[in-house]
Parts: C-alpha cells; structure tokens; sequence
C-alpha cells in the first residue's frame, strides 16, 4: 500500500535466514557428494560446474526477487533482477556449449584416441591439429605418438619374423649338421 512503509530490517533478517539455510544446505550435500564429484572426468566436471552456476544464478535472482516482492517493492523494481538472472542464464548456457563444443569435446576426443592408441589402434583420425592453442598442440603430439607408436609396432613384427626366420634357419642348420654326423664323412666307411 501507498501509505505503508516496509519494514526493511524483517526482511534483512528473512532474507539472511534464507540465504544461511540455503548455504548450509548446499554447504552438507557439497560435502556428502565430494566423492562422486572427485572421480568424474573432467569433461563431466566442467558440465556440472556450467549447470550449478546457472542454477546459483537462479537462485540469487529468485532470493532477490523474494526480497524485492517482500518489501513492496514497484513491479519495474522486481523485473530487475528476474531479468538479470535471466540474462545470466542465457549467457550461461551460451557461454557453457561454447567450452563444451571448443573445449570438452577436443579434450574428449584426445582421450579416446590415447586410449585407441594404447589398445594399438592406430586407424583413427586425430582432429583438432590446425588449432593454435595448446588443444592443437596436444593432438598434434597425440599424432606424433600415434604414428611412432605404429612404427614401433612395425619394427617389434619385423623383428619377430626375423627372429623367426632366424630360428628357422638355425633348427634346418642343426637337423642337417645332425644328418651329415650320422652318415659320416662323404667316402669314409663306417664298419660295424
């Protein structure tokens, strides 16, 4: 109403309890969910990270607003943070696909091919190498190590045949060392 001033110490001190309770809450499920948290990839970590800003920033447009609406305040006054926070949300989200597309995903693929590569699968293309960052550096040296990783298995195989052909030899010497040893010398008589 016109006339009524609001009390702005009551809603200081509702406003505060609720910000505390909110904190407390997200203090105890911080601490309960700290291990699940630790053992994502990294990838999942910055997702999850991306959507609890953007619901911080919810919540503080809503508390604002809560508090605004409390106080009486002029509806032009209370839009004011819900079109923050809107805003915000927005641009989160925007923000966020565009590590996701630009970040995560390039970190993603760098860890597919490092494991293809250590399973010894060298038939993959690694993306990313044109960047200028240190992404493009990273897949250029996944690269590097993808084509030494397949040189050393080539040369691993080609020592194997070598060494089985090696063998080989070696076994077709001694079996015909053996022959010559029990035939005797050519021409030499062997009495029994």
């Amino acid at each position: 109403s016109p006339g009524r001033q609001p009390d702005f110490r009551r809603t200081a001190v509702a406003a505060r309890g609720e910000l505390k309770t909110l904190g407390t809450s997200t203090m105890s499920a911080a601490t309960s969910s700290k291990s699940w948290f630790v053992n994502l990839p990294v990838a999942a970590k910055l997702r999850v990270l991306i959507v609890a800003s953007n619901l911080v920033t919810l919540v503080v447009g809503g508390v604002c607003t809560a508090t605004l609406v409390a106080m009486d305040a002029h509806w032009g006054i209370i839009a004011l943070p819900l079109s923050v926070a809107a805003f915000s949300v927005v641009y989160g989200f925007t923000m966020g696909g565009y590590v996701v597309k630009t970040v995560i995903k390039p970190f993603e693929d760098l860890t597919e091919g490092m494991s293809k590569i250590a399973d010894g699968i060298y038939d993959l293309e690694v993306g990313h190498t044109e960047r200028d960052d240190e992404i493009g550096e990273m897949c250029r040296a996944l690269e590097k190590a993808k084509k030494a990783s397949f040189l050393l298995k080539e040369l691993r195989e080609e020592g194997q045949r070598r060494q089985e052909l090696h063998d080989r030899q070696l076994s077709e010497l001694a079996a015909r060392f053996e022959r010559q040893i029990r035939q005797g010398p050519p021409g030499a008589r062997i009495d029994a």
